[in-house]
Formats: C-alpha cells, sequence, structure tokens
C-alpha cells in the first residue's frame, strides 16, 4: 500500500531537472528509508532522467 502511495504522489508528469535533483536528494538524504520505498523513489528517479535526456534529443533534433 506504501508503494501505491509513493507511485501516486510522485510528480513524474513534472520532469525537469529540479525533480531530478530533488529526488537524488531526497535519496542522499534518507539512506535508511525502508528499501522498497528507496526502490520506487530510485525508479522515478530513472524515468525523469530518461525524460530528460529524451527532451534534450528532441530539442536536438528541431
Amino acid at each position: 500500500m506504501a508503494e501505491d502511495i509513493a507511485v501516486a504522489f510522485y510528480p513524474a508528469t513534472l520532469a525537469d531537472d529540479a525533480l531530478l535533483e530533488a529526488t537524488q536528494g531526497w535519496l542522499d538524504e534518507h539512506p535508511d528509508a525502508p528499501a522498497s520505498l528507496r526502490r520506487v523513489i530510485a525508479e522515478h528517479r530513472d524515468a525523469v532522467a530518461r525524460a530528460l535526456r529524451a527532451q534534450a534529443r528532441d530539442r536536438e533534433s528541431a
């Protein structure tokens, strides 16, 4: 249930550098958070990083 909440409330549609930095900051500041929560947050961080790379690639090809 906690994982569902973490997934539902993560602002993935707002993918930008600030979200990526905030997500990494949270992971850095909460090393003792439950492993399952850290995994969900890390997966979101990785998705944001992929989205930013895709956005950059789109800008390059435009």
